[in-house]
């Protein structure tokens, strides 16, 4: 979910997907599950303009592809 987001915005800044936000970067962010804005700024990988320019749509990206709440995931019991 995370780079589908991150694909549809490098479309829309005319960028490549890896100059907008690197993998390493989606990775950081998938690792660390954060919740807010606050939370996102505080991910190593990610740079204050990233925050900015669209951090919301990769919080987004992330909360639609997570399980609901007390869902067992595949290989987790």
């Amino acid at each position: 979910a995370l780079k589908r987001a991150r694909n549809s915005l490098a479309d829309r800044y005319q960028l490549q997907p890896g100059v907008l936000c690197p993998n390493g970067t989606l990775e950081g962010i998938a690792a660390t599950q954060p919740e807010n804005l606050e939370q996102l700024r505080g991910v190593a990988e990610v740079r204050a303009w990233q925050v900015h320019e669209f951090g919301e749509t990769l919080l987004t990206a992330m909360r639609s592809a997570a399980p609901p709440a007390g869902t067992a995931t595949a290989g987790v019991s």
